[in-house]
C-alpha cells in the first residue's frame, strides 16, 4: 500500500512516465501478486480466494473497496477544497471533518441497531439521534465560525490596501 501511494503522488510531482513512480507502481504489483500467493497457500488466509469465485460476492465485494476508496478520496479533496475556499487554518479542517467523521460513525452505529427512527425513540435509542444531531449542530457552528474568520481576514485585508 506504501508503494502505490508513494507512486500515485509521485505520478502528481513528476508524471505516470518519471522512473520513480514507474518503479513504485511497479513495486505496489509486484507485492500485490506476492501476498495473493502467499494467501492462496496458506492454511488460514485472511480472505480465502474460494471466497471470490461466487460472481456476485466477489461482485460486491469489489463495489464495497471502490465505495472505500472512494470516501477516502472525498476527505482528501474535500480538505483541500475546504483550505483553498472557505478556512485556511489547519485546526478549523480538522475539527470540521473530525465532527463529519464522528457523525458518519453514530449515525451508523445507530441505524444499524434500529430499523427506523419511530423504533429507535420507542426503544429508547435516542440518545444516539440526539448524539448524531448535535454534532451536526456543532458542524454547522464550526463551519459558520470558519467563514466568519475568513471573511473577517479579507475585510482586514482590504482595509489593509
Amino acid at each position: 500500500m506504501m508503494a502505490l501511494a508513494y507512486g500515485v503522488t509521485r505520478a502528481g510531482e513528476g508524471g505516470w512516465g518519471h522512473p520513480a513512480t514507474l518503479a513504485a507502481l511497479g513495486a505496489a504489483a509486484l507485492l500485490l501478486a506476492g501476498f495473493v500467493a502467499i494467501q492462496a497457500r496458506s492454511a488460514d488466509p485472511m480472505l480465502p480466494l474460494s471466497v471470490l469465485a461466487e460472481r456476485n460476492r466477489a461482485g460486491s465485494y469489489g463495489a464495497m473497496l471502490l465505495f472505500g476508496a472512494g470516501m477516502m478520496g472525498t476527505y482528501y479533496l474535500l480538505t483541500l477544497g475546504v483550505a483553498s475556499a472557505v478556512v485556511n487554518m489547519a485546526q478549523q479542517i480538522g475539527a470540521a471533518l473530525g465532527i463529519a467523521a464522528m457523525t458518519a460513525i453514530s449515525t451508523a452505529v445507530a441505524g444499524a441497531k434500529v430499523p427506523n427512527a419511530a423504533t429507535a425513540l420507542a426503544s429508547g435509542y435516542s440518545a444516539a439521534f440526539m448524539a448524531g444531531a448535535a454534532m451536526l449542530l456543532l458542524a454547522v457552528v464550526v463551519v459558520g465560525w470558519a467563514v466568519n474568520t475568513r471573511e473577517a481576514q479579507k475585510a482586514g485585508d482590504a482595509l489593509a490596501q
